[in-house]
């Protein structure tokens, strides 16, 4: 009897042991989650504006550092968004050219007026690629074949720019997979033996508050666009003469890239885009690596437009009639 009395007391002291033991650990993990939820609104924003104000390097020149994922929300709420219990909601296909609408386009009567100028030698080819679009999609685009954008195709969304006075290093997140670029700041010539590249060569100064960028040396492997749910099909192919100037300036936490294409080989006169926009990220918001995985080129693995899509994927109400 005794014996028992006795196993049972330790099996009780082990039983309470066991639950304070679960209770101080439960206490724990509860404790660091609230610090971990704590210490993610008190993260720090690289770049970030200060009360509104724009801010700058010890050299009095803008500061770009940062990773720049936003739109701005005036012209387009959608954003990637942190819930308040961690979780991460992606908005996927944000449209930062906010000259392009959202509705769908097959046809040309919805396209969007200022797409490259293109000379008569270019341009039946490239509407012998749009007619292989649907949506804006096709199996003859690059960035299927998991090649660089190039420019001005990648855009300045989710982008880390790291910056010093010599140089400044643009990271891309993804375009299709994780790149870089480097802006040469030094004064340097551009290379007599240069090698035509995805990205260019781009060397830029300073004029007042706004970064000139020149970018030349590409070859002629990239798309300039075409996407933009179908509005912007005559956009695709260039040549290797291509130069890309763009000009950069930042406002308290907004970045606006103004852009022109000059392509003596493809267009008959300067394409100038309209002003993309993006805002710097969140707090604790970072830059992610991307892997491209190449899609089946042969086209069969691609939507193809039936009869039912005619007059129905179009501008204005018909837009929403598409199941």
């Amino acid at each position: 009897m005794r014996d028992n009395a006795n196993r049972s007391r330790i099996s009780s002291v082990l039983l309470m042991s066991a639950s304070l033991l679960a209770m101080i650990l439960l206490t724990s993990i509860t404790a660091a989650a609230q610090t971990q939820k704590g210490s993610d609104a008190k993260l720090p924003c690289v770049g970030c504006a200060v009360d509104g104000k724009t801010p700058r390097l010890p050299d009095e020149h803008p500061n770009l550092n940062g990773f720049w994922n936003t739109p701005p929300r005036a012209d387009n709420p959608r954003q990637v968004d942190k819930a308040e219990d961690g979780s991460i909601l992606f908005e996927f296909s944000i449209n930062f050219d906010e000259t392009i609408p959202d509705q769908l386009c097959i046809d040309d009567s919805c396209q969007v007026k200022n797409q490259p100028p293109y000379n008569a030698e270019y341009m039946p080819k490239v509407k012998a690629l749009a007619e292989s679009m649907y949506l804006g999609t096709s199996s003859q685009d690059p960035e299927m074949a998991c090649k660089p954008n190039g420019l001005p195709r990648t855009g300045i969304g989710s982008v880390q720019i790291v910056q010093t006075p010599e140089i400044i290093a643009v990271l891309y997140e993804s375009a299709p997979s994780s790149i870089y670029r480097v802006i040469y700041m030094d004064g340097r010539p551009v290379p007599d033996d240069l090698e035509g590249s995805y990205m260019g060569y781009s060397t830029g100064h300073w004029e007042g508050d706004t970064l000139v960028v020149d970018t030349v040396g590409f070859n002629d492997d990239t798309w300039l666009g075409a996407g933009g749910h179908g509005r912007s099909k005559y956009t695709s192919i260039h040549s290797d003469k291509m130069h890309v100037t763009e000009r950069w300036t930042r406002q308290a936490n907004t970045l606006t890239v103004e852009t022109t294409v000059e392509d003596p080989g493809a267009f008959t006169r300067p394409w100038v885009l309209a002003p993309r926009r993006v805002q710097i990220s969140k707090p604790g918001d970072y830059i992610r690596e991307a892997i491209c995985s190449q899609v089946n080129m042969s086209g069969n693995h691609m939507v193809k437009p039936t009869e039912k899509d005619k007059g129905q994927i179009l501008n204005g109400s018909k837009a929403n009639s598409i199941k």
